[in-house]
């Protein structure tokens, strides 16, 4: 898990990361930060998040806690019933 410190649009931040794994920003997280879980390299995000046009203010590789696995998991669509 990536936490980044990014300042941009949300919705160009929500567009550029959320296809790459699970995204958690604000409300849930301090303004301008925002966590990724993701298999991309670090580089790679980096790469991602400047050419998108956000300015990256601050990065750091971080532990996943229960709460932001809770998180993720709520994100999820919910199975359709048979």
């Amino acid at each position: 898990m990536f936490e980044l410190d990014l300042r941009g649009p949300a919705e160009l931040v929500r567009a550029t990361l959320a296809p790459w794994g699970s995204l958690q920003g604000p409300p849930t997280l301090p303004v301008d930060t925002w966590r990724l879980e993701t298999s991309l390299p670090a580089p790679e995000l980096a790469r991602l998040c400047v050419a998108a046009g956000l300015e990256l203010h601050g990065f750091r590789h971080c532990q996943a806690s229960l709460e932001d696995r809770l998180l993720g998991l709520s994100s999820l669509p919910l199975p359709k019933a048979a």
